[in-house]
């Protein structure tokens, strides 16, 4: 079973687009790649632009001379249901959401969320309680002392 978390990205309207990640959601591992390696909003945006993943890595593009697949993925390459699975992308694209309420409803099976907003990554661990309070979020800021 996968530790699964949600990445979204808030934009200047504020409103969030996100992509469901399988694997490893905890700070420790996702929260250490993305707060250590997608630290502009073109990054961010640029991973999400690939939609639902299995894994996420350091890197979002493998090398164009080897091979790389779910099946048999390249080191530190991150592995998307549509490029990496052959999904079918209306099934795993990325979606929208006008609220930070909506966000976490929609992917209410995830352990971790993941937002970034204007240049800073935050997140919601859901073992912390109180998280939700009617519309209002409480996001923390990522640190690199969160993640080890």
């Amino acid at each position: 079973m996968g530790t699964r978390s949600a990445i979204g990205v808030k934009d200047i309207n504020g409103s969030i687009r996100a992509v469901y990640c399988h694997w490893d959601g905890y700070l420790k591992h996702n929260g250490r790649i993305l707060l250590e390696n997608y630290t502009t909003m073109d990054l961010a945006n640029e991973l999400l632009d690939y939609g639902d993943m299995s894994s996420l890595r350091e890197k979002i593009h493998p090398n164009v001379n080897s091979e790389h697949s779910f099946e048999n993925p390249q080191e530190g390459v991150c592995i998307f249901y549509h490029r990496d699975r052959e999904e079918d992308w209306e099934d795993v694209s990325a979606t929208t959401f006008e609220k930070d309420s909506d966000f976490l409803k929609y992917y209410d099976d995830s352990e971790y969320f993941y937002l970034f907003v204007d240049g800073t990554w935050y997140y919601i661990d859901t073992w912390d309680w109180g998280y939700v309070q009617g519309e209002d979020v409480n996001w923390k800021k990522l640190t690199l002392e969160d993640c080890m």
